[in-house]
């Protein structure tokens, strides 16, 4: 399907006899958001770095926009890893908390050339972060 991440029958973990996913059939089409809930040791952050291209899956296959993804990591291609984003469970260890979220979320989409377009953004306008003026230089003696 157009505008999806998806993954097929995916069996996923660090151990090849031991996974932690198996036979997981999910999608997720585009503008929407995904929530994983359930005990530790579960697979909710092995399944969310399988879907972010950052784990590659014992069996199975994950694709993007109806494409079955070639690679993880960095083998993936750049195109596909850019469009993917995950918020950590403990965001308030991964960004800086002088950030706004608006920020905290545009940072990444700037520097993969991206345009944010969610709530409190129009569309067409570039997913900077917010910058302040430059300030003038200073005046000898001040």
């Amino acid at each position: 399907m157009p505008n999806a991440l998806s993954a097929q029958d995916v069996v996923a973990g660090y151990h090849r006899h031991h996974p932690v996913i198996q036979n997981l059939t999910v999608e997720v089409r585009a503008g929407e958001t995904l929530g994983l809930a359930g005990p530790s040791g579960s697979g909710k952050s092995t399944l969310a770095r399988v879907l972010s291209l950052l784990h590659q899956p014992i069996t199975g296959t994950v694709s993007l926009d109806g494409r079955q993804v070639p690679g993880y990591r960095h083998r993936a291609p750049r195109e596909l890893r850019t469009r993917i984003g995950v918020v950590f469970q403990q965001p308030r260890l991964s960004i800086d908390p002088r950030m706004t979220l608006r920020r905290a979320i545009g940072e990444p989409l700037a520097a993969a050339h991206t345009q944010y377009t969610g709530p409190g953004r129009p569309a067409g306008r570039p997913g900077r972060p917010h910058r302040r003026p430059a300030r003038p230089p200073l005046a000898r003696g001040q």
